[in-house]
C-alpha cells in the first residue's frame, strides 16, 4: 500500500484542492500564505518538489501521476532523469529493481563507471562488480580499467537479459 492510498489520497481529492499544468501543480483555491494560481510547494534540498495535504509531504511527481491516471504504484520513474521535470510525459510506473539500474553514479564513484572501482590497497589494479537481487557478483580484478568496464558491461547484458527471461517464464 502506498503512502498517498494509506492517507486516503485520491484522484478526487487532488483535482479538488490542485490543478495541473506544464508538468507543475497549482492551487485552485487559497491556502494560508498562498493564493490560487501560485505553485503549489517546496523544493527540497535534493530538487524533489513537496506538496503537503492535510499535514503530510508528497512528492509533487507522485502526486501528478495519480491525477493523470488514478493510481499510484510503489516507484514513479522520471524518464529523463531530472527530478524537476514533473510533466507527465516524463512519468513512469517502474520497477524497484529497474529504477536502480537507473540511478545515478555515486558523486564519490571515482571510475565514473558503476560497479567498478580500484582494487583496495592497489593503484593499478581495477575490480568489477554487479549486484543482483541484493547480493555483489565479484566479475575480476583487472590491470587495464577498460577490460573492467567491458567485463562490467558483458555481466549487465548477460545477468539482467536473463532476469527478463526468468520473469517472463
Amino acid at each position: 500500500m502506498t503512502k498517498e492510498e494509506k492517507n486516503g489520497i485520491t484522484q478526487d481529492l487532488l483535482t479538488d484542492l490542485l490543478e495541473y499544468s506544464e508538468g507543475k501543480l497549482i492551487y485552485r483555491k487559497p491556502r494560508r500564505l498562498r493564493l490560487a494560481g501560485d505553485e503549489a510547494g517546496w523544493l527540497d534540498k535534493s530538487g524533489y518538489r513537496y506538496v503537503k495535504i492535510n499535514r503530510i509531504s508528497y512528492r509533487s511527481h507522485r502526486l501528478i501521476f495519480l491525477m493523470h491516471h488514478g493510481f499510484v504504484t510503489a516507484e514513479i520513474d522520471h524518464i529523463d532523469g531530472d527530478c524537476t521535470n514533473n510533466r507527465i510525459e516524463n512519468l513512469q510506473p517502474i520497477s524497484h529493481r529497474d529504477n536502480i539500474r537507473k540511478s545515478k553514479i555515486y558523486s564519490t564513484n571515482k571510475s565514473g563507471v558503476k560497479g567498478v572501482s580500484l582494487a583496495c590497497g592497489y593503484s593499478d589494479r581495477w575490480v568489477a562488480t554487479l549486484r543482483l537481487n541484493g547480493k555483489s557478483i565479484y566479475l575480476g580484478i583487472f590491470y587495464v580499467f577498460q577490460d573492467a568496464v567491458d567485463a562490467r558491461r558483458a555481466a549487465e547484458l548477460k545477468y539482467h537479459t536473463d532476469e527478463q527471461v526468468k520473469g517472463a517464464e
